[in-house]
Order: structure tokens, then sequence, then C-alpha cells
């Protein structure tokens, strides 16, 4: 909004402690995405106290003078996308920052009169998949704490709308298994949300013409969606994404690269989890992604280390992939500005380093 945003990149700030909060399955509220932070750092619970009395926690507001003395080192990660983001001198979600949080943060305020402007929902365990990176077998139904975790979210949600500037639906499960969901969106078209980005991250294998049409129905002012799939081959894709159709998946990809193309969507992506079984399709990948008119084909590793610990290449380090995917990144289609490849790029001189 205006140039408000550009306080954190003249104070070197990752804008997440000022701008959002995250609300996991569990209902624990994170600040900053737990996987690139070096420890948890929980402020707060959504069963426990309100979001906004959370956005003052005490947690918080301890998190928010680390990143005012620039401590990263002391709680996030390298592969961090907000510091990698800053380095390039982007604002990320600062972009949604208004007068009173750049007011604030130009007097490194700890406590925030400003509500959170973005929100993360990860609340959502079910998904009609199983994928093997990410879970050994499908759930459809919540049960009642999580019932009781999604209502208590989507309820303050509602209630503080006209706050928020970006809404996500992400985490580990499928937003259009989720019954609650579905009756929030429903709920939303009859909300003024002209000032909202929405954000969807889903695998596609729901989001047919009925689900778009719902969504197509919302009065907001972006509508932003990512679509995990992680092949550019039958036989690779059902391999990952047990359960998942491959016709399927291709019938929905190409009717939401048309809305593309229309600019009914105002922004496509594909994600992708490098692993062993699939490092051979990462290029056709960013191919297939052009076809679709994504706005960004996205790379990424694994998580989930329990769970993926047989197609994890990364974590111990397995030379003989690592040198594979280093002859892969020299491929120059790595550096198209579309192409979001940050989290394996720094492998792209791994040979080169040990003096090969």
């Amino acid at each position: 909004m205006d140039d408000y945003g550009k306080i954190f990149i003249e104070k070197n700030l990752c804008p997440a402690p000022f701008m959002n909060l995250i609300i996991n399955r569990y209902g624990e509220c994170y600040s900053c995405v737990k996987n690139y932070m070096k420890k948890r750092i929980i402020v707060g619970n959504i069963l426990e106290k309100p979001l906004k009395e959370i956005w003052n926690s005490r947690e918080i507001k301890k998190l928010r003078r680390t990143v005012y003395k620039n401590n990263y080192q002391e709680i996030c990660k390298p592969n961090c996308p907000s510091l990698i983001a800053l380095k390039k001198k982007k604002i990320g979600m600062g972009k949604y920052a208004d007068f009173d949080i750049f007011r604030q943060v130009r007097e490194n305020k700890t406590h925030l009169d400003s509500p959170y402007r973005c929100v993360i929902i990860a609340t959502n365990p079910c998904c009609n998949l199983a994928c093997i990176m990410c879970r050994t077998k499908r759930q459809i139904k919540l049960n009642e704490l999580e019932k009781k975790i999604n209502r208590a979210t989507l309820d303050e949600i509602r209630e503080n709308i006209s706050n928020l500037r970006l809404l996500r639906f992400s985490g580990d499960g499928e937003v259009f298994v989720n019954e609650l969901a579905i009756e929030f969106f429903q709920m939303l078209e009859h909300k003024d949300t002209s000032y909202l980005t929405l954000g969807i991250t889903t695998n596609g294998q729901l989001l047919d013409k009925s689900k778009w049409e719902m969504l197509k129905r919302l009065k907001v002012a972006r509508l932003e969606l990512g679509v995990s799939i992680d092949a550019v081959t039958k036989q690779t894709y059902e391999k990952i994404r047990r359960h998942g159709n491959w016709e399927r998946l291709n019938k929905h990809m190409d009717m939401l690269a048309k809305e593309r193309s229309k600019g009914n969507l105002h922004h496509l992506a594909i994600n992708f989890v490098v692993m062993r079984c699939n490092i051979e399709e990462i290029e056709q990948f960013i191919r297939l992604g052009e076809k679709w008119n994504c706005d960004a084909i996205n790379f990424s590793r694994v998580f989930k280390k329990k769970i993926a610990a047989a197609q994890d290449f990364f974590n111990p380090p397995d030379r003989y992939y690592l040198d594979k995917l280093s002859d892969i990144l020299q491929n120059p289609i790595f550096d198209k500005s579309h192409v979001w490849a940050g989290q394996i790029l720094p492998f792209r001189d791994a040979k080169r380093d040990r003096g090969e």
C-alpha cells in the first residue's frame, strides 16, 4: 500500500512479526513459518486467547525486539524466503503495510496498536491424497478437537475480515476437503473484500468447475492459487501423490490456465518438492508451468524428514543426487524471474565447491 512497506527494507526487517499470524492444526500461532526457524517460537494458541491478544503477546514482542536488532542468526535458517527477499530488496508481505504500521515500525514499537494484516490458515489436517513426502494415509474428516480449532479460527477471521489484507489457506491439508472452509468461502461472498488478497494452496484434484465458480464469485482484490504437483508424468505423479489422478489434474489445470489468461485469476503458481524419484523431471516442470500460463514455478526441499526420509537427499546429504541436481541447475532456465528456486539454487555449485 503506497510506499509504506519500504520501511522494512530501510531497517532490514523481516515484515512477518509486524504483519502476520499463522495458525496451525493444533491452534498454535506463529508469526513466521516454523520450517524456516531454528527453534519453534509459539506466540499463542487460539483455543486460549483471541488473535487480537496473541498479536501483542509477550512472545511476539520478544520476537519483534530480536528482529529490530537484526539478530536473524539467532532465530532464522539461512534458506528463509523472507531473508532471501530482504537481500534482494524485496518487501514481501510488507507490501500490505499501511501508515499505522509504518509509523510504529519507524519508532521501533514492539506493542502494535494496528491489527494483524496477514493471516495464514494451516488448521486443516484433512487431505484426499496421501503424498509420500507428507503423510502415510488419507484423512477425510475432522475430529472434534480439529473442528473446534477450525471453527475458532474461521469465526475470528470472519469477524476481523475488514482488517485483513492477505488471507492464505495453506498447511498440510487440502482446503477443498474441509467443509468448514467451504462454508467460510460461501459466507465470504456476502462480505466486502475488495481490499483482500485471497491465496489458496491446493493439490488441484477437487478444484473442478463448481469450486472455481465459487471462488470466482468472491469480491476479492486478488485471487491467487498455488497447485502442488511435483511431477510431469502420470507415473511419477501417481507414485508421489497417492490417490491422485493425473488426467483429472491436467483437466483442472487447463481450466485454471484459461482463467488466468482471461484475468479472472490473478496469480497461478505450481509447486514441486525435489526428491529422489522426481529429480529427472525438474527442468520439464518449468516448461509445463509455462504452458499453463503460470506466474511462478516453485521448487522446495522436503520438510517432513521422518516421513520423507527415503526421498530426501539433502539431509543427510547424498553426493550422487546433489551432484545430479548441481548439473541440472546449470541450465540458465533457473534464472528466469518466474522460477522460484531459492531453496535449491545454493546447490548449483556443489561440484565446483569441491574443486571438480
